[in-house]
């Protein structure tokens, strides 16, 4: 539904624009043409312009309406506060997140998302921090991969500045003795001089 909106709103345009140039049709016009079609693909592609109007009752809805492709690549992880959620998917390493407004929730919009992304390579972590701006919270999370007796073991070695407690979600990977794991915790955004601790390693953002 996603693309065939996108798809069709390309076709209406073009229709105006032959229709306005039909008297003038040559190869320079009909490059135009394409040339436009390339545009608004790329333009629609990046902006979910219905973000706006649209809304849906569960994250599920908005996944399955936004992102139906990318369902076809496995299962979902999904961690949901009130008003805002992440939501992991089989082919991508960081989360999306989508936030409610109003009671209905919001296609995820690349173009506005606020997240910072860092690979400890040492540490084997993939880190990321992302704000919520409708729910005034921010999002720490860690992605590593660990047999199922080193969970808890390394969950121990992560800290923060606020004491917070750092929960755990378990996802599937391709290494079946492996569970792809995120360690995460919500805080409140623009906490001052937020600091991270990975095996009393200092993470900063």
């Amino acid at each position: 539904m996603y693309n065939i909106l996108r798809l069709f709103i390309i076709i209406i345009i073009l229709i105006f624009y032959f229709l306005l140039i039909r008297k003038k049709i040559n190869k320079i016009t009909l490059t135009i043409g394409i040339i436009i079609a390339i545009i608004l693909l790329f333009v629609l592609s990046l902006v979910p312009f219905e973000r706006n109007f649209i809304g849906f009752d569960s994250v599920e809805d908005v996944v399955k309406y936004q992102y139906k492709t990318m369902l076809e690549d496995g299962p979902i992880y999904i961690i949901k506060e009130e008003n805002s959620a992440l939501v992991k998917f089989t082919g991508n390493t960081f989360p999306y997140l989508f936030e409610k407004e109003k009671g209905k929730w919001k296609m995820h919009n690349k173009k506005n998302e606020n997240i910072t992304k860092k690979a400890i390579i040492e540490l084997g972590y993939n880190i990321a921090k992302i704000e919520s701006k409708s729910e005034d919270k921010t999002y720490i999370i860690l992605i590593n991969a660990f047999e199922e007796k080193e969970i808890e073991k390394e969950n121990k070695k992560i800290s923060d500045s606020n004491n917070s407690e750092f929960k755990t979600m378990k996802y599937k990977t391709m290494n079946k003795n492996k569970h792809g794991v995120i360690f995460y915790t919500v805080i409140e955004n623009d906490i001052a001089d937020y600091k991270l601790y990975v095996d009393n390693r200092k993470i900063e953002f």
